[in-house]
């Protein structure tokens, strides 16, 4: 059960009212008390313990309620969710029972299946084009060992895999991730997808971490990947300043390796060997030719992540993609809730401009639109799988009750100068403005009350009454044209 903060606090108050209520029984009470203590001198030792042990307890439990009334904040229902392979399964079937298009949730399993029939061990490469990734590939994949190479994706923004058998006999896959300066210097929704899919990812770098390479590797850490940061083209720094860089790489990594498996390793993808020729006519010339690569220490880190726990690695992997699969579920599902929460909002905006039109007595037309709002807010909390309890959908029809009164008189007077816009409107009735007046505050409610259920994933009557209000006066002239044409219409239709 959770509550919201203004009853927690009332709560709160009445546990201490109650603890004060105890002690000053306690003094009224206190010569009982002293010869009940007189008493606990020559009882047995057990039943003093035990008596204390019950005191302490009371005490304990009471402070914890306080604690928990005051602070403790009720998760997101999404927040920590941990979702495993049958559970996403079982939501797909639901989600396509109801018409939803889950095609890239499944190709997403549909994919991990191919990829755990293969045994494939999948590491993706991230990094700036300019920190030398190509020469990396080169490196670490030998022309004569690549089994096959393919690309996915756009020509602009594409991956490429490369395939391999390693020396022990394990099967990689390196999966050239489109560099940031290609990906708009950031993670994009292609790079972090892939991410999510390999079993380690290797980040590039050629100097100390830049603001948007700081930023990248900040991401990449929250998919729980073993990660591997190579810092390359050391051949280009003198001892001393390989040691500085390295130094800083390890301090600014620090910062991101709270929980997060980081390794740095420095490598030469394509070392730079300076050569002094002599020329026929005696003249020296300086040239650089391209050397053996040095990229021992990388191939021994990716080694050694492959063969820690390869079930670990596996379980870790599956996992992220369960997680990715479950997020483009989630956002079509967001996308359908979005459409027919706004389908539901124009459909009772009509049944209150109805309603309003229909009232044939004083007080009439509340009952109607009480009546109509109470299953509005029970219509749209079904959409987002919320099951409310009638004492929170009257909560919140109450709290957003006493943002009307203010707003009603602006919003009359802005539904009448809306309606004598329309030509043929003729002379404004009061019956017709209350009516434009009751389509506003419907179609501002259910936008207020469908962000507060996309956004807590429960109804909490404070909170959206509170987001309701703030709707009340947002492009309010904008709202009240289309709301007027709707009035116009309802109006005409009972003619």
């Amino acid at each position: 059960m959770t509550l919201d903060r203004p009853l927690r606090i009332a709560l709160a108050l009445a546990i201490v009212i109650g603890l004060l209520l105890l002690l000053l029984a306690i003094v009224l009470v206190s010569d009982s008390l002293l010869d009940l203590w007189d008493r606990l001198q020559t009882a047995p030792t057990w039943l003093s313990a035990i008596i204390l042990l019950v005191v302490a307890t009371l005490s304990l439990a009471t402070g914890w309620a306080l604690l928990r009334l005051l602070f403790w904040s009720p998760a997101s229902s999404k927040t920590g969710e941990v979702i495993d392979e049958a559970t996403l399964r079982a939501r797909l079937e639901e989600a396509e029972a109801q018409g939803l298009d889950v095609d890239a949730a499944r190709r997403e399993l549909a994919l991990l299946d191919s990829r755990r029939e293969n045994g494939e061990f999948r590491v993706a490469l991230f990094g700036e084009i300019s920190t030398g990734k190509t020469a990396v590939i080169r490196a670490l994949v030998p022309d004569d060992a690549i089994d096959d190479i393919s690309v996915r994706g756009g020509s602009t923004r594409k991956l490429t895999d490369y395939a391999w058998v390693s020396p022990a006999g394990d099967r990689l896959i390196l999966t050239d991730v489109p560099g940031l300066n290609e990906a708009g210097r950031s993670l994009d929704q292609i790079a972090s997808d892939e991410a999510m899919r390999a079993h380690a990812v290797i980040f590039v770098c050629d100097n100390d971490l830049t603001r948007d390479e700081f930023s990248a590797l900040s991401a990449l850490t929250q998919f729980d990947k073993p990660m591997i940061v190579a810092l390359n083209k050391r051949d280009q720094f003198s001892e001393e300043q390989r040691a500085q860089l390295e130094a800083s790489l390890a301090t600014r990594l620090g910062e991101l390796q709270s929980g997060h498996e980081i390794t740095l390793v420095g490598i030469s993808a394509a070392p730079r060997e300076k050569i002094i020729r002599l020329l026929p006519s005696g003249r020296e010339e300086q040239v650089f030719e391209e050397g053996p690569a040095e990229v021992a220490e990388l191939r021994s880190a990716l080694q050694q992540v492959m063969d820690r726990d390869p079930v670990l690695l596996e379980e870790m992997r599956d996992a992220s993609v369960f997680v990715l699969a479950r997020q483009k579920l989630d956002t079509v599902q967001d996308e359908h809730r979005q459409r027919r929460s706004q389908e539901l909002v124009t459909s009772y905006t009509r049944k209150a401009i109805v309603g309003a039109l229909a009232a044939v007595a004083p007080g009439t037309d509340i009952l109607i639109q009480g009546y109509l709002g109470a299953n509005f807010v029970r219509e749209l909390c079904e959409l987002y799988g919320v099951s409310p309890r009638d004492i929170d959908v009257q909560q919140f029809l109450k709290l957003s009750h006493r943002h009307i009164g203010k707003a009603m008189p602006l919003m009359l007077a802005i539904g009448g100068n809306a309606l004598k816009a329309f030509p043929g409107a003729g002379t404004v009735a009061g019956g017709l403005m209350h009516a434009v007046a009751y389509g506003l505050i419907f179609d501002t409610l259910g936008k207020a009350l469908s962000l507060s259920l996309r956004e807590n994933g429960r109804l909490r009557p404070a909170p959206a009454a509170s987001q309701f209000r703030k709707l009340l006066s947002e492009n309010l002239e904008k709202r009240t044209l289309h709301v007027a044409k709707l009035a116009l219409d309802a109006s005409r239709e009972r003619d």
